[in-house]
C-alpha cells in the first residue's frame, strides 16, 4: 500500500467513480492555503482511499501537519476490497500502518491529525510511538420522529425555544450573507477564538449550494438576531458555524436558530446532525442540551519532547 499526494483533479475522480458523497470534498475547503490532498493506492496502482491535512507553522518556525481548519477531522475514505471480516480488519489496520509512517516520513516537528469516528483501530500508530488520545463530539439520530427529538431536549433547551416562538421570533433557511459573515466573525472575536476572516467568508459563500444548510432567528421588527451554519450530505449535517447579536439579544434565539437547522436537516433525509467542536467546555454544556449522542473519535500526536516543552511554555498547550 502507498500514499503520495494527489491533485483535486484526482481525488474528483475517485469520488465521482465510486460514488462517494462528502460536503467538504470542493474547491471552498481544498483550495484554502497549506491544504493537501493524499491518496491511498494498492500495490498494483489502483486508488483506494484519501485523506486531507493541513501544513503550517507553529511559533513561526516549528513545522506542523494538522487536521485541516474548519474540518472536524482529515476526512479519511477508503474503499475496502475485503467482505470476509478478519480480512477486512487486516486491509483496515495495513491503511492504518501505512498513514502512520508516511505521516511520520513527512519530517513534521509537530504532526496533530484527527480521524473520523468510524475509525477505531489506531494500533498501528501506538506501535510508531504515536500518541492516540480520545475526543468527543455529539450526534443526533435524526431517524427518530420530529416530536421524539423535541422531548430529548433538555427542559432549559426547551424552555429557550418555547420563549423564542412565544416572543415570535422567526427562523428562516437563508444563503449565506454578509450580515451572517460579520455575525460569526463577532462572535469569535468575543470569545477570543482566533479565526482567519477569507477562510469563513470563502466556507459561507463559495461553497456549493446543495450542501449549504443556513438558518437566521429574527425579532418581530425583522432584526437578526442569531444564526447557524452546517455543511450537509447524503450521511450527516455538520455544524461549522455559529453567532449571535449583541445589541439586540433574546435567550432562546440562538436555540431556536438551531433546532431550525435541525428540522431542515431532517426534512433533507439526512441521517445524522453532528455538533462538531463539542471539546469546548462552554460549547459542549450547549449542544449536550440538544439530547445527542456523545460519540468519541481519535486524534493521534506527535513531537519531540522538547518541542513538547516549548509549546507548553510558549502558547500553554502541548499541540
Amino acid at each position: 500500500m502507498k500514499i503520495h499526494p494527489i491533485h483535486r483533479s484526482e481525488l474528483i475522480q475517485f469520488v465521482e467513480k465510486n460514488n462517494l458523497e462528502n460536503a467538504f470534498v470542493q474547491d471552498s475547503f481544498l483550495t484554502q492555503p497549506g491544504i493537501e490532498i493524499h491518496g491511498i493506492f494498492a500495490k498494483d496502482g489502483q486508488q483506494k482511499g484519501f485523506f486531507f491535512t493541513e501544513s503550517l507553522l507553529r511559533m513561526k518556525f516549528l513545522k506542523s501537519l494538522a487536521t485541516p481548519r474548519n474540518m472536524p477531522n482529515c476526512q479519511l475514505t477508503y474503499v475496502c476490497s475485503a467482505k470476509n471480516p478478519a480480512k477486512k480488519n487486516s486491509e483496515l489496520k495495513n491503511v492504518m500502518e501505512a498513514i502512520s509512517h508516511y505521516v511520520e516520513s513527512l519530517g513534521n516537528s509537530i504532526v496533530s491529525v484527527s480521524f473520523p469516528e468510524t475509525w477505531i483501530d489506531f494500533q498501528p500508530f501506538v506501535w510508531n510511538k504515536f500518541k492516540v488520545t480520545t475526543r468527543y463530539t455529539y450526534q443526533l439520530d435524526l431517524s427518530i420522529s420530529e416530536e421524539e427529538l423535541l422531548v430529548n431536549l433538555t427542559s432549559e433547551r426547551r424552555k429557550n425555544i418555547t420563549k423564542a416562538q412565544n416572543d415570535q421570533l422567526t427562523t428562516k433557511e437563508i444563503e449565506p450573507n454578509t450580515v451572517m459573515l460579520e455575525m460569526i466573525l463577532s462572535t469569535f472575536k468575543r470569545q477570543n477564538i482566533p479565526v482567519n476572516r477569507h477562510i469563513v467568508q470563502k466556507i459561507l459563500f463559495e461553497s456549493k449550494k446543495e450542501n449549504l444548510l443556513a438558518t437566521m432567528t429574527y425579532d418581530t421588527e425583522n432584526r437578526p438576531l442569531a444564526c447557524n451554519f452546517c455543511l450537509t450530505d447524503a450521511r450527516k449535517a455538520t455544524y461549522l458555524f455559529g453567532g449571535y447579536a449583541t445589541e439586540h439579544k433574546h435567550e432562546g434565539a440562538g436555540a431556536l436558530a438551531l433546532w431550525r437547522s435541525i428540522q431542515l436537516a431532517k426534512k433533507r433525509r439526512v441521517a445524522i446532525f453532528d455538533f462538531e467542536g463539542s471539546m469546548i467546555p462552554q460549547i459542549e454544556k450547549y449542544f449536550r442540551g440538544f439530547g445527542g449522542e456523545l460519540v468519541p473519535f481519535y486524534q493521534v500526536t506527535k513531537s519531540s519532547y522538547l518541542v513538547e516543552v516549548l509549546l507548553k511554555t510558549k502558547e500553554r498547550t502541548r499541540f
